[in-house]
């Protein structure tokens, strides 16, 4: 499963719209539908709008030479390290 379609899967398992996931993450639904759609930019998708809607999907991702995995999880310290990052808290 590729990384938009575990994103899509997610949102929608919450019951939520690509709308309601922009509000909630602050990113655009234009990048939601694109990143749902595996459109992403010549260096893949922004690692800032991964940790963005990965807080609001109760989520983390992992990367690894075989690609890019969503896992679902209530993980603390990933939140915690996500709303720093989306802050720019060092």
């Amino acid at each position: 499963m590729t990384l938009g379609q575990q994103i899509k899967k997610s949102r929608e398992e919450m019951g939520w719209t690509q709308e309601i996931l922009s509000t909630r993450s602050g990113v655009s639904r234009f990048t939601i539908q694109a990143m749902e759609r595996d459109r992403f930019g010549t260096f893949g998708p922004s690692l800032y709008a991964v940790l963005k809607i990965a807080r609001e999907l109760r989520a983390c991702f992992t990367f690894s030479e075989y690609g890019t995995e969503l896992v679902v999880a209530d993980v603390t310290a990933f939140r915690k390290f996500a709303a720093k990052a989306v802050k720019g808290d060092r």
